[in-house]
């Protein structure tokens, strides 16, 4: 059972594929990269040319954290052996009918030896507003065998033309790569991780425009003036406040992250992800993240006392916030001691569980 990640920072791709390249040493049955864009189109044509009978996959990125690096901009690669059974595909025109590729994933169901252990790990590109329809395409086929379904938003930051990805040797734009991986040897536990805790400040979004990701009103008012009045800032310093105070959206008892993302003119709020009518919000504040990591690897320790492979998926906002505290280096190091070097850490610009799109999130999938 083999799974490992390498890395280059190489200046020339050609170089950084090589490099890459020459330390593997098996027959790898799938190949995950992570890219810059700017030659994204060749690593893609590359690594399928590299690996013809590898399910090949790539996603255009900027920060990864391995085992040895957390380097911005530079070439992150994943193979594995076929004790994880991989088949993947594409869903095309995700922000408009992503469901029209339905079929490829019902496909690919039917090639799995098995369905138990297996979980949907699945790349979207960022800002199309469309993660919560790559969602309910994917589960729709997927409810039924009960195989989850975890993944991230990719791309470059506020550039939806640089958020591509790729699949066996093709680029595509406004899409989502999704691959079913079946663990033969053990089980696939996910597990989601917040930092942050709710205050007492609660509102109802009684105005919104779910397509725009807009909330207009929150108690029937403008919903800039009920969060700067939650937060005691006047409006000129709501964009600050809304950087360290995400929302949450409660459902059922649990809290779904939400990152602001523009204070328009009218007072309306978009955010990163959809914000139904009459939603309950909760203002939320940051808590001991250093205690909550150690926390959350207990978890793991206790549900897999053997963990071989993890992936992850962490907010670009929690890889600023690490930044800003010191804290990335100690963060990737807690998570080496865990995996060694069969770990790596996607930072997305979204992150998605089960049936919901999130932001501020950390999502993992650990691999008995």
């Amino acid at each position: 059972m083999r799974y490992e990640v390498y890395t280059s920072s190489a200046p020339q791709a050609a170089e950084a594929a090589g490099e890459v390249a020459g330390q593997i040493f098996f027959e790898p049955s799938t190949v995950l990269f992570f890219a810059p864009d700017n030659n994204f189109e060749f690593y893609t044509k590359e690594f399928k040319q590299r690996f013809q009978n590898a399910e090949v996959f790539g996603v255009a990125a900027t920060t990864v954290f391995t085992q040895s690096s957390t380097e911005d901009g530079c070439l992150t690669v994943c193979v594995m052996d076929d004790d994880i059974e991989c088949h993947g595909g594409v869903l095309e025109e995700i922000s408009r009918y992503p469901d029209k590729y339905r079929g490829r994933i019902a496909d690919c169901v039917q090639k799995l030896s098995e369905v138990r252990n297996t979980v949907c790990l699945e790349f979207s590109a960022a800002f199309y507003s469309c993660e919560e329809l790559v969602l309910d395409t994917l589960n729709k086929e997927l409810d039924d065998y009960h195989i989850p379904v975890a993944g991230g938003s990719t791309g470059i930051k506020g550039a939806p033309e640089q958020n591509l990805v790729s699949y066996n040797g093709v680029v595509y734009q406004e899409a989502a790569v999704f691959m079913l991986l079946h663990n033969k040897h053990g089980k696939v536990c996910l597990y989601r991780e917040d930092i942050y805790h709710p205050t007492k400040n609660y509102f109802f979004a009684t105005e919104v425009n779910i397509h725009q990701r807009k909330v207009s009103e929150f108690d029937d008012r403008p919903a800039a003036d009920v969060l700067a009045e939650a937060m005691g800032v006047g409006i000129d310093g709501l964009s600050d406040m809304l950087l360290v105070h995400p929302l949450g959206r409660q459902s059922a008892g649990d809290i779904y992250m939400t990152d602001g993302n523009e204070i328009l003119p009218d007072g309306s709020i978009t955010f990163y992800a959809s914000v139904y009518g009459n939603t309950r919000m909760v203002l939320l504040d940051l808590g001991d993240y250093k205690e909550i990591t150690k926390d959350t690897i207990c978890r793991i320790k206790e549900d897999v006392p053997e963990p071989r492979f993890g992936i992850m998926i962490n907010c670009y906002s929690r890889t600023q916030l690490f930044r800003k505290e010191n804290y990335v280096e100690d963060f990737r190091d807690a998570y080496a001691e865990v995996f060694g070097n069969a770990f790596f850490c996607f930072t997305g610009f979204g992150e998605q569980l089960y049936h919901t799109h999130l932001n501020q999130t950390l999502v993992m999938l650990v691999f008995e």
